[in-house]
């Protein structure tokens, strides 16, 4: 949970500042900061409307974060195995640095099944911080409208159905049922054959999902930002879980 928070709070801090630094406005350097620190896509559409974040700022964070996901997902477990990463470290670093929750599984699965279910573990937990980071976020801005004498802070608000994403909550209700023992054994075998042919349906979403003309519209400043981003994730998430000692 530490190297989460650490992950997180640092991402956010630090691509932000190198966002505005490339150019990029304020708002769309913290949506790429919240999408790459928490949960790719989602962050950002959740965060979107607590920032006053124009469309256009939206959808070219949107389209930069999923570029960059899709490259992890190809990039990441052959790294992994040139480095000799056991799947509990692997699991661990693709779930604290990889961006959207279906890109995390993939990157996961594709290195092996314990290390799919390690990241999927870890990124649901980093799914977390999204309620808290956007009520901040939320705040800081309505602050800085209010001083500059804005009549509202913000077109949109905060509220559990936008900040905590649906699967979630899902996940931990049926965490919380399975250490209860709800479920017979029966019931349990199913559940994992159909989660397994679940998330073959989720990762062809990803493909469909996937429009590699979107690297058209990003724009090389955002394109530089994201990489930037990407890099720093993957750096500081690898490094603290080495220190860390985790896998």
């Amino acid at each position: 949970m530490l190297v989460i928070a650490l992950c997180v709070v640092l991402a956010i801090f630090v691509v932000r500042f190198l966002s505005v630094r490339m150019g990029l406005s304020d708002r769309l350097g913290t949506l790429l900061g919240v999408g790459t620190s928490i949960c790719g896509v989602s962050a950002i559409v959740a965060t979107a409307p607590a920032i006053d974040a124009k469309q256009e700022e939206t959808s070219v964070a949107v389209a930069t974060i999923t570029v960059f996901g899709l490259l992890a997902v190809l990039i990441y477990p052959l790294l992994g195995r040139v480095l000799g990463l056991t799947d509990a470290f692997f699991g661990t670093w693709a779930g604290t640095a990889v961006n959207d929750t279906s890109q995390v599984v993939a990157t996961g699965l594709i290195y092996s099944q314990t290390a799919g279910e390690v990241a999927t573990v870890v990124k649901l937990t980093r799914n977390l911080f999204m309620a808290p980071v956007i009520v901040v976020l939320s705040s800081i801005y309505l602050a800085r409208a209010r001083s500059a004498g804005g009549p509202k802070a913000t077109r949109g608000g905060v509220s559990l159905k936008t900040a905590v994403p649906g699967f979630v909550l899902g996940f931990l209700a049926m965490a919380v049922l399975n250490s209860l023992g709800a479920f017979p054994p029966a019931v349990l075998d199913l559940i994992k054959t159909a989660s397994g042919w679940l998330i073959v349906i989720a990762l062809g979403g990803v493909g469909v999902e996937t429009n590699l003309a979107s690297l058209r519209t990003i724009g090389l400043r955002p394109f530089y930002a994201g990489l930037c981003a990407a890099t720093f994730m993957a750096a500081v998430s690898f490094t603290l879980i080495a220190l860390f000692g985790i896998g």
